[in-house]
């Protein structure tokens, strides 16, 4: 409509200067030959001309001229426009305009037109021909971006299909699968190493549980029979219930007491009900308490316990908690030391964080059992002696102790050179 609009005001402001250009001066009238000439271009475009004088007399009138083609012209816009645009709500309209001379006005144009605009066949034929390419390019595109989403879908929804089946086995019980499809969108593949982590947690929660079931088991399995046998050995009267045979049955009895009170200090450690009182403290002090403890143990080994750190060095954090973790790391290490061997305790501060290493000269631990030894009931002795004997959750709670300030716990080994147990516990700064 624009353009139609447009092209029909420069037409017209073209005819009126042709019209304006064939008035003669001389004789005070426009030229008949001129106006004829400029009549028939214009109807060819669509516009009926009459020209006046100033005194309303015609010049020139194309409807007098050739009424038949001026019908026929109007006849033939009004079906062009009611094609392409049904309820298209033309009628004939007509504009006046001035025409000037040397001496100022000297008559009047009125241009006629089937309005407000219209299309000759030429424009007619390029709109239809438009509409049938948009309409082919509309259609191609249709089918290009069907096609695209039926690749787009399918790349999406098989990596889905796919986790879903995994999932689907997983809550059957069937953990540890794995898919080895790929995708080449981002977001997909998250999702499938997800689920391939989770299967694999599941699995490994699963393989922790049926490990957990018979660790404990076969701890308790021990000292129960223990009692049983000696139980019934007092009752056959096999034996004297004399003070030794009462204090054995009260051995075992304490070494089950032992395991259960370490158990539910584990579990309350794992579900964040421990408190901390954190404070600082000397370090010096700290640790010479800690040998204390130990000093018949080392002296009957001739173990050596040393330290390495400066008087003035200082902790932050909940004594009483890390006194149990270091008698957790410190035990073990007494027990896997040799005779005439060396313990040594280090504190340093590093990145507002306080380092405590506890590193001995003992078997080692072998390369295989490291990624588990903080795992509960967790041995690299799998004989279980009475000898190296414990609950098997030490490392466990020591561990989940660290957690519970916010630090971190690891440990090195080297067979036949000795463990270092590294804890970094954040200082106030820090926390």
């Amino acid at each position: 409509m624009q353009y139609a609009l447009y092209k029909q005001e420069k037409q017209i402001e073209q005819i009126v200067d042709q019209v304006n250009q064939s008035y003669n001066e001389i004789t005070g009238s426009f030229e008949q030959a001129s106006l004829e000439i400029i009549g028939n271009a214009a109807l060819q475009n669509g516009l009926i001309l009459h020209v006046k004088n100033l005194k309303n007399e015609v010049d020139w009138d194309m409807r007098l001229h050739t009424p038949g083609k001026c019908q026929i012209m109007l006849q033939h816009a009004e079906n062009n426009m009611n094609r392409i645009y049904p309820n298209f709500n033309g009628f004939y309209s007509e504009s006046d305009f001035k025409l000037k001379g040397i001496s100022g006005i000297v008559g009047y144009v009125r241009v006629g037109f089937y309005g407000p605009y219209s299309f000759n066949d030429e424009e007619l034929y390029l709109i239809t021909t438009i509409n049938k390419v948009l309409i082919v390019i509309a259609l191609v595109s249709l089918i290009l971006a069907m096609a695209l989403g039926l690749i787009m879908a399918r790349r999406l929804s098989n990596p889905i299909l796919n986790v879903v089946k995994i999932a689907s086995k997983i809550a059957q019980g069937e953990f540890g699968i794995k898919t080895t499809f790929h995708s080449k969108t981002n977001e997909i593949n998250e999702l499938l190493t997800s689920i391939n982590e989770l299967s694999d947690k599941l699995n490994k929660t699963k393989e922790l549980k049926k490990r957990l079931t018979n660790d404990i088991a076969h701890e308790l399995r021990t000292p129960l029979s223990h009692l049983l046998s000696h139980t019934e050995a007092l009752i056959d009267g096999v034996w004297v219930p004399d003070k030794d045979r009462l204090q054995s049955l009260y051995d075992e009895l304490e070494r089950i007491n032992k395991m259960v009170n370490d158990l539910q200090r584990l579990v309350s450690i794992e579900d964040e009900t421990v408190i901390l009182q954190v404070e600082w403290f000397s370090a010096s002090d700290f640790f010479y308490s800690i040998y204390t403890l130990f000093q018949i143990n080392l002296e009957q080994k001739h173990i050596k316990f040393d330290f390495a750190f400066s008087k003035t060095e200082r902790i932050f954090a909940d004594k009483d908690r890390l006194k149990q973790i270091l008698i957790n790391i410190v035990s073990n290490a007494l027990k896997y030391t040799p005779e005439h061997g060396k313990i040594i305790i280090k504190v340093f501060s590093e990145n507002n964080c306080c380092v405590i290493i506890v590193h001995d000269n003992g078997c080692g631990i072998p390369a295989i059992d490291l990624p588990n030894i903080f795992d509960r009931f967790y041995r690299v002795d799998q004989s279980r002696t009475r000898l190296t004997g414990g609950s098997g959750v030490g490392l466990t709670i020591a561990k989940s102790l660290v957690l519970a300030h916010s630090g971190d716990i690891t440990v090195t080994s080297e067979i036949n050179k000795g463990t270092a147990f590294k804890i970094v516990l954040p200082t106030k700064s820090s926390l």
